[in-house]
Protein backbone atom coordinates (compact mmCIF):
# COMPACT_ATOMS: atom_id res chain seq x y z
CA UNK A 1 0.00 0.00 0.00
CA UNK A 2 3.12 2.32 0.93
CA UNK A 3 4.23 1.99 -2.27
CA UNK A 4 1.32 2.34 -4.07
CA UNK A 5 0.46 5.57 -2.65
CA UNK A 6 3.71 7.06 -3.41
CA UNK A 7 3.70 6.04 -7.20
CA UNK A 8 -0.18 7.95 -7.32
CA UNK A 9 1.21 10.92 -5.32
CA UNK A 10 3.88 11.07 -8.42
CA UNK A 11 1.19 10.45 -10.63
CA UNK A 12 -0.75 13.61 -8.69
CA UNK A 13 2.49 15.50 -8.93
CA UNK A 14 2.38 15.14 -12.91
CA UNK A 15 -1.44 15.69 -13.35
CA UNK A 16 -1.29 18.99 -11.22
CA UNK A 17 1.52 20.40 -13.35
CA UNK A 18 -0.12 19.53 -16.43
CA UNK A 19 -3.08 21.11 -15.44
CA UNK A 20 -0.79 24.13 -14.15
CA UNK A 21 1.49 24.93 -16.35
CA UNK A 22 -0.35 26.08 -19.08
CA UNK A 23 -2.09 28.49 -17.46
CA UNK A 24 1.12 29.55 -16.01
CA UNK A 25 2.68 29.82 -19.46
CA UNK A 26 -0.27 31.50 -20.70
CA UNK A 27 -0.23 34.41 -17.98
CA UNK A 28 3.53 34.78 -18.42
CA UNK A 29 3.45 35.17 -22.02
CA UNK A 30 0.15 36.92 -23.12
CA UNK A 31 -1.03 39.92 -23.60
CA UNK A 32 -3.59 39.53 -20.55
CA UNK A 33 -1.32 40.51 -17.42
CA UNK A 34 -1.15 39.27 -14.56
CA UNK A 35 -3.60 41.08 -12.66
CA UNK A 36 -5.95 41.33 -15.48
CA UNK A 37 -10.31 40.45 -15.43
CA UNK A 38 -9.17 38.12 -17.85
CA UNK A 39 -6.92 36.09 -15.98
CA UNK A 40 -9.27 36.33 -12.79
CA UNK A 41 -11.98 34.64 -14.98
CA UNK A 42 -9.45 31.97 -15.72
CA UNK A 43 -8.42 30.69 -12.22
CA UNK A 44 -12.02 31.10 -11.20
CA UNK A 45 -12.97 28.73 -13.79
CA UNK A 46 -10.09 26.76 -12.95
CA UNK A 47 -10.60 26.30 -9.26
CA UNK A 48 -14.77 25.73 -9.71
CA UNK A 49 -14.13 22.81 -12.22
CA UNK A 50 -10.75 21.55 -9.98
CA UNK A 51 -12.45 21.70 -7.04
CA UNK A 52 -15.79 22.23 -7.02
CA UNK A 53 -17.43 19.72 -8.81
CA UNK A 54 -14.99 17.09 -6.70
CA UNK A 55 -18.11 16.11 -4.42
CA UNK A 56 -20.80 15.67 -7.65
CA UNK A 57 -18.34 13.36 -9.56
CA UNK A 58 -17.59 11.14 -6.87
CA UNK A 59 -21.01 10.73 -6.35
CA UNK A 60 -21.40 9.78 -9.72
CA UNK A 61 -18.63 7.13 -9.73
CA UNK A 62 -20.36 5.65 -6.53
CA UNK A 63 -23.65 5.75 -7.86
CA UNK A 64 -22.28 3.69 -11.35
CA UNK A 65 -20.51 1.26 -8.63
CA UNK A 66 -18.27 0.19 -11.66
CA UNK A 67 -14.45 -0.15 -11.10
CA UNK A 68 -12.36 1.06 -8.17
CA UNK A 69 -11.86 4.98 -9.70
CA UNK A 70 -8.55 3.83 -11.74
CA UNK A 71 -10.30 4.02 -14.67
CA UNK A 72 -11.33 7.78 -14.29
CA UNK A 73 -7.43 8.48 -13.03
CA UNK A 74 -6.32 7.25 -16.18
CA UNK A 75 -8.73 9.27 -18.43
CA UNK A 76 -7.37 12.20 -16.46
CA UNK A 77 -4.37 12.15 -18.72
CA UNK A 78 -5.54 12.63 -22.51
CA UNK A 79 -7.99 15.31 -20.79
CA UNK A 80 -5.39 17.42 -19.21
CA UNK A 81 -3.38 17.06 -22.53
CA UNK A 82 -6.60 18.48 -24.62
CA UNK A 83 -6.83 21.36 -22.13
CA UNK A 84 -3.44 22.47 -22.15
CA UNK A 85 -3.21 21.97 -26.20
CA UNK A 86 -6.72 24.03 -26.24
CA UNK A 87 -5.19 26.77 -23.93
CA UNK A 88 -1.85 26.95 -26.32
CA UNK A 89 -3.68 26.99 -29.44
CA UNK A 90 -4.47 30.49 -29.94
CA UNK A 91 -0.42 31.21 -29.41
CA UNK A 92 0.90 28.71 -32.15
CA UNK A 93 1.01 31.22 -34.42
CA UNK A 94 3.45 29.10 -36.59
CA UNK A 95 1.69 26.54 -36.87
CA UNK A 96 -2.01 28.56 -37.58
CA UNK A 97 -3.33 31.47 -39.64
CA UNK A 98 -2.96 35.25 -38.15
CA UNK A 99 -5.81 35.74 -35.24
CA UNK A 100 -6.50 39.03 -36.74
CA UNK A 101 -8.41 40.99 -34.52
CA UNK A 102 -10.55 38.29 -33.03
CA UNK A 103 -9.34 38.62 -29.39
CA UNK A 104 -12.88 37.48 -28.42
CA UNK A 105 -12.37 33.73 -30.00
CA UNK A 106 -8.96 33.70 -28.27
CA UNK A 107 -10.08 34.58 -25.05
CA UNK A 108 -12.81 31.78 -25.61
CA UNK A 109 -10.79 29.07 -26.14
CA UNK A 110 -8.64 30.30 -22.99
CA UNK A 111 -11.57 29.44 -21.41
CA UNK A 112 -12.76 26.12 -22.79
CA UNK A 113 -9.19 24.98 -22.48
CA UNK A 114 -9.41 25.95 -18.57
CA UNK A 115 -12.16 24.09 -18.27
CA UNK A 116 -10.81 20.66 -19.85
CA UNK A 117 -7.98 21.66 -17.50
CA UNK A 118 -10.09 21.65 -14.50
CA UNK A 119 -12.20 18.67 -15.41
CA UNK A 120 -9.28 16.70 -15.94
CA UNK A 121 -7.54 17.84 -12.81
CA UNK A 122 -11.19 16.61 -11.05
CA UNK A 123 -11.87 13.24 -12.58
CA UNK A 124 -8.03 12.39 -11.02
CA UNK A 125 -8.51 13.13 -7.73
CA UNK A 126 -11.56 11.58 -7.31
CA UNK A 127 -10.17 8.43 -9.39
CA UNK A 128 -7.21 8.01 -7.15
CA UNK A 129 -8.97 9.02 -4.30
CA UNK A 130 -11.70 6.39 -4.65
CA UNK A 131 -9.49 4.11 -5.26
CA UNK A 132 -7.25 4.66 -2.73
CA UNK A 133 -9.69 4.57 -0.08
CA UNK A 134 -11.82 0.86 -1.53
CA UNK A 135 -8.09 -0.36 -0.60
CA UNK A 136 -8.61 0.67 2.92
CA UNK A 137 -5.47 3.94 3.00
CA UNK A 138 -5.33 5.18 6.54
CA UNK A 139 -3.82 8.91 6.85
CA UNK A 140 -0.08 7.56 5.85
CA UNK A 141 -0.93 6.63 2.85
CA UNK A 142 -3.35 9.34 1.81
CA UNK A 143 -1.24 11.76 3.47
CA UNK A 144 1.64 10.93 1.30
CA UNK A 145 -0.59 10.97 -1.85
CA UNK A 146 -1.77 14.38 -1.29
CA UNK A 147 1.62 15.95 -0.88
CA UNK A 148 2.68 16.09 -3.97
CA UNK A 149 0.71 18.08 -5.14
CA UNK A 150 2.00 20.81 -3.47
CA UNK A 151 5.57 20.48 -5.65
CA UNK A 152 3.34 20.65 -8.83
CA UNK A 153 1.51 24.23 -7.45
CA UNK A 154 5.22 25.69 -6.15
CA UNK A 155 6.64 25.13 -9.51
CA UNK A 156 4.06 26.63 -11.44
CA UNK A 157 3.20 29.51 -9.41
CA UNK A 158 3.76 32.92 -10.20
CA UNK A 159 6.15 33.71 -7.25
CA UNK A 160 8.72 30.95 -8.55
CA UNK A 161 8.32 32.05 -12.24
CA UNK A 162 9.78 35.71 -11.11
CA UNK A 163 11.97 34.41 -8.61
CA UNK A 164 13.25 31.92 -11.16
CA UNK A 165 13.34 33.98 -14.73
CA UNK A 166 13.65 31.16 -16.32
CA UNK A 167 9.96 29.74 -16.58
CA UNK A 168 9.07 30.04 -20.70
CA UNK A 169 12.26 28.07 -20.93
CA UNK A 170 12.06 25.67 -18.13
CA UNK A 171 8.03 24.70 -18.07
CA UNK A 172 8.10 23.23 -21.21
CA UNK A 173 10.70 20.66 -20.73
CA UNK A 174 9.29 19.97 -17.53
CA UNK A 175 5.72 19.75 -19.06
CA UNK A 176 7.14 17.48 -21.39
CA UNK A 177 8.94 15.34 -19.01
CA UNK A 178 5.79 15.21 -16.78
CA UNK A 179 3.74 13.96 -19.50
CA UNK A 180 5.87 11.25 -19.95
CA UNK A 181 5.77 10.48 -16.35
CA UNK A 182 2.01 10.80 -16.21
CA UNK A 183 1.32 8.42 -19.30
CA UNK A 184 3.69 5.74 -17.88
CA UNK A 185 1.89 5.86 -14.45
CA UNK A 186 -1.72 5.62 -16.14
CA UNK A 187 -0.57 2.43 -17.70
CA UNK A 188 0.89 0.84 -14.94
CA UNK A 189 -2.15 1.40 -12.91
CA UNK A 190 -3.85 -1.20 -15.01
CA UNK A 191 -1.28 -3.28 -16.19
CA UNK A 192 1.12 -3.53 -13.02
CA UNK A 193 -2.18 -4.62 -10.46
CA UNK A 194 -5.15 -5.49 -12.86
CA UNK A 195 -7.10 -6.58 -9.93
CA UNK A 196 -5.80 -5.02 -6.59
CA UNK A 197 -6.88 -6.78 -3.36
CA UNK A 198 -10.34 -5.53 -2.05
CA UNK A 199 -9.91 -5.83 1.72
CA UNK A 200 -10.05 -2.67 3.51
CA UNK A 201 -7.29 -2.57 5.90
CA UNK A 202 -7.06 0.36 8.30
CA UNK A 203 -4.18 2.01 9.76
CA UNK A 204 -6.68 3.39 12.63
CA UNK A 205 -8.89 0.77 14.89
CA UNK A 206 -12.13 0.40 13.08
CA UNK A 207 -14.56 3.11 14.88
CA UNK A 208 -17.79 1.85 16.77
CA UNK A 209 -19.77 4.67 14.53
CA UNK A 210 -23.43 3.80 14.38
CA UNK A 211 -24.27 5.11 11.79
CA UNK A 212 -27.42 6.20 11.91
CA UNK A 213 -28.49 9.10 9.80
CA UNK A 214 -28.48 11.89 12.38
CA UNK A 215 -24.80 10.89 13.73
CA UNK A 216 -23.55 10.80 10.31
CA UNK A 217 -25.13 13.97 9.58
CA UNK A 218 -23.11 15.62 12.32
CA UNK A 219 -19.81 13.80 11.82
CA UNK A 220 -20.14 14.92 7.88
CA UNK A 221 -20.64 18.60 9.33
CA UNK A 222 -17.69 18.48 12.23
CA UNK A 223 -15.18 16.92 9.12
CA UNK A 224 -16.53 19.36 6.59
CA UNK A 225 -15.90 22.59 8.61
CA UNK A 226 -12.34 21.52 9.88
CA UNK A 227 -11.20 21.19 5.91
CA UNK A 228 -13.19 24.32 5.05
CA UNK A 229 -11.43 26.42 7.52
CA UNK A 230 -8.04 24.80 6.91
CA UNK A 231 -8.49 25.46 3.56
CA UNK A 232 -9.54 29.34 4.44
CA UNK A 233 -6.36 29.42 6.36
CA UNK A 234 -4.50 28.71 3.77
CA UNK A 235 -5.49 31.52 2.20
CA UNK A 236 -5.98 34.03 4.57
CA UNK A 237 -2.51 34.15 5.91
CA UNK A 238 -0.51 32.86 2.73
CA UNK A 239 2.13 35.30 0.93
CA UNK A 240 3.11 35.54 -2.39
CA UNK A 241 6.53 37.73 -1.47
CA UNK A 242 9.33 35.04 -3.60
CA UNK A 243 10.84 33.23 -0.96
CA UNK A 244 8.63 33.61 1.59
CA UNK A 245 6.15 31.53 -0.80
CA UNK A 246 8.53 28.98 -1.29
CA UNK A 247 8.88 28.18 2.02
CA UNK A 248 4.95 28.31 2.45
CA UNK A 249 4.97 25.74 -0.18
CA UNK A 250 7.50 23.44 1.55
CA UNK A 251 6.10 23.65 5.17
CA UNK A 252 2.37 22.89 3.41
CA UNK A 253 4.49 19.44 1.62
CA UNK A 254 5.81 18.15 4.45
CA UNK A 255 2.73 19.06 6.79
CA UNK A 256 0.50 16.71 4.23
CA UNK A 257 3.50 14.22 3.90
CA UNK A 258 4.02 14.41 8.16
CA UNK A 259 1.18 14.26 9.29
CA UNK A 260 -0.33 10.91 8.22
CA UNK A 261 2.57 9.44 9.98
CA UNK A 262 2.32 10.88 12.92
CA UNK A 263 -1.30 10.17 13.55
CA UNK A 264 -0.23 6.59 13.31
CA UNK A 265 2.93 6.35 15.38
CA UNK A 266 1.48 9.33 18.08
CA UNK A 267 -2.07 9.52 17.73
CA UNK A 268 -5.08 11.05 16.32
CA UNK A 269 -5.32 13.32 19.51
CA UNK A 270 -1.63 14.13 19.59
CA UNK A 271 -1.65 14.84 16.18
CA UNK A 272 -4.41 17.75 16.62
CA UNK A 273 -2.41 19.15 19.65
CA UNK A 274 0.80 19.54 17.57
CA UNK A 275 -1.12 21.07 14.79
CA UNK A 276 -2.32 24.01 16.89
CA UNK A 277 0.64 24.41 18.60
CA UNK A 278 2.93 24.36 15.75
CA UNK A 279 -0.11 27.17 14.37
CA UNK A 280 0.56 29.86 17.45
CA UNK A 281 4.29 29.24 17.36
CA UNK A 282 4.22 30.11 14.18
CA UNK A 283 2.39 33.10 14.90
CA UNK A 284 4.27 34.00 17.98
CA UNK A 285 7.90 33.47 16.61
CA UNK A 286 9.62 36.61 15.64
CA UNK A 287 8.88 37.16 11.58
CA UNK A 288 12.31 37.01 10.10
CA UNK A 289 11.31 38.50 6.90
CA UNK A 290 7.91 36.48 7.39
CA UNK A 291 10.07 33.38 6.86
CA UNK A 292 9.30 31.53 9.69
CA UNK A 293 5.68 32.15 10.51
CA UNK A 294 4.93 31.03 6.52
CA UNK A 295 6.72 27.78 7.45
CA UNK A 296 5.29 26.81 10.65
CA UNK A 297 2.00 28.40 9.52
CA UNK A 298 1.42 26.46 6.49
CA UNK A 299 2.91 23.26 8.31
CA UNK A 300 0.68 23.37 11.45
CA UNK A 301 -2.32 23.80 9.28
CA UNK A 302 -2.05 20.93 6.80
CA UNK A 303 -0.83 18.27 9.31
CA UNK A 304 -4.06 16.83 9.66
CA UNK A 305 -4.64 16.58 6.11
CA UNK A 306 -4.24 12.75 5.78
CA UNK A 307 -6.06 11.95 9.03
CA UNK A 308 -9.17 14.32 7.55
CA UNK A 309 -9.66 12.03 4.61
CA UNK A 310 -8.98 8.67 6.74
CA UNK A 311 -11.79 10.14 8.82
CA UNK A 312 -14.06 10.94 5.96
CA UNK A 313 -13.73 7.38 4.06
CA UNK A 314 -14.39 5.69 7.15
CA UNK A 315 -17.97 7.89 8.26
CA UNK A 316 -19.57 7.01 4.42
CA UNK A 317 -18.37 3.73 4.48
CA UNK A 318 -18.06 1.01 1.81
CA UNK A 319 -19.42 1.99 -1.49
CA UNK A 320 -19.05 5.74 -1.29
CA UNK A 321 -15.50 6.21 -1.35
CA UNK A 322 -15.91 9.00 -4.11
CA UNK A 323 -17.91 11.15 -2.26
CA UNK A 324 -15.71 10.73 0.97
CA UNK A 325 -13.29 12.22 -0.81
CA UNK A 326 -14.45 14.70 -3.60
CA UNK A 327 -17.12 16.06 -0.56
CA UNK A 328 -13.56 16.88 1.54
CA UNK A 329 -12.12 18.32 -1.74
CA UNK A 330 -14.79 20.61 -2.85
CA UNK A 331 -15.21 22.42 0.69
CA UNK A 332 -11.16 22.51 1.22
CA UNK A 333 -11.27 24.42 -2.43
CA UNK A 334 -14.07 26.57 -1.42
CA UNK A 335 -12.37 27.49 1.61
CA UNK A 336 -9.21 28.32 0.07
CA UNK A 337 -10.41 30.56 -2.90
CA UNK A 338 -12.69 32.70 -0.32
CA UNK A 339 -9.64 32.74 2.01
CA UNK A 340 -7.68 33.89 -1.33
CA UNK A 341 -10.12 36.75 -1.93
CA UNK A 342 -10.30 38.08 1.45
CA UNK A 343 -6.84 37.83 2.04
CA UNK A 344 -5.93 41.51 0.95
CA UNK A 345 -8.15 42.94 3.54
CA UNK A 346 -5.50 41.98 6.28
CA UNK A 347 -4.48 38.87 8.50
CA UNK A 348 -5.45 39.66 11.86
CA UNK A 349 -3.21 37.21 13.84
CA UNK A 350 -6.25 37.02 16.65
CA UNK A 351 -8.87 36.07 13.21
CA UNK A 352 -6.51 33.36 12.50
CA UNK A 353 -5.70 31.84 15.47
CA UNK A 354 -9.38 31.94 16.47
CA UNK A 355 -9.98 29.72 13.51
CA UNK A 356 -7.64 27.90 13.79
CA UNK A 357 -8.79 26.48 16.98
CA UNK A 358 -12.03 26.49 15.53
CA UNK A 359 -10.89 24.03 12.72
CA UNK A 360 -9.21 21.78 15.69
CA UNK A 361 -12.29 21.82 17.89
CA UNK A 362 -14.10 20.63 14.81
CA UNK A 363 -11.75 17.67 13.91
CA UNK A 364 -11.47 16.77 17.50
CA UNK A 365 -15.52 16.60 17.41
CA UNK A 366 -15.46 13.95 14.58
CA UNK A 367 -12.66 11.90 16.73
CA UNK A 368 -14.80 11.62 19.46
CA UNK A 369 -18.13 10.70 17.11
CA UNK A 370 -16.36 8.54 15.53
CA UNK A 371 -14.86 6.90 17.60
CA UNK A 372 -17.50 6.38 20.48
CA UNK A 373 -16.97 3.87 22.70
CA UNK A 374 -13.81 2.68 21.85
CA UNK A 375 -11.30 5.79 22.36
CA UNK A 376 -8.20 4.15 23.47
CA UNK A 377 -7.61 2.95 20.74
CA UNK A 378 -8.57 5.58 18.36
CA UNK A 379 -6.84 8.47 20.45
CA UNK A 380 -3.49 6.61 21.36
CA UNK A 381 -1.93 4.28 19.50
CA UNK A 382 -0.37 2.16 22.30
CA UNK A 383 -3.18 0.85 23.58
CA UNK A 384 -4.00 -0.68 19.88
CA UNK A 385 -2.13 -4.02 20.49
CA UNK A 386 -3.24 -7.05 19.13
CA UNK A 387 -5.49 -4.78 17.09
CA UNK A 388 -3.26 -3.38 14.76
CA UNK A 389 -3.33 -4.94 12.00
CA UNK A 390 -6.80 -6.75 12.15
CA UNK A 391 -8.46 -6.96 8.69
CA UNK A 392 -12.00 -5.63 8.59
CA UNK A 393 -14.18 -7.55 5.84
CA UNK A 394 -18.23 -7.16 7.00
CA UNK A 395 -19.80 -4.45 6.31
CA UNK A 396 -20.34 -3.79 9.73
CA UNK A 397 -17.09 -3.41 10.12
CA UNK A 398 -16.45 -0.92 7.51
CA UNK A 399 -19.21 1.81 8.43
Amino acid sequence: MAKRSYLLGLFHLSVDFLSLAPLTLLIVGSEYGIDSVEIAVIYFLYLSFAFLFQAPLGAIMDRRGKGDGRKAAWLAVPLLLLGGLLVSLPSLSVLLPPWGGEAGLKLAIHLLGTMVLGAGNALFHVGAGRHLLTLGAGPSELGAFISFGTIAVCLTSIPFALLTRIVEFLLPILYLLFGIVAISLSVWLFLADPKPSEKRISSLETPSFSGNLMEFAYLALFIGLSVFLRGFLGGYKESSEGIVYLLAMLGMFLGKLLGGYMAKCLGSLSLVILSGATYVLGILLPSRGGMVPAFFLAFGTNLPMGLTLSLSGRAFGKGKEGLAFGFLSTLLGFGAGLGAYLAPLGTDSRISQGLMMLNLVFLLLSLLLIGKGNMRRELFPSFRGRYSHKRYDSKEDLL
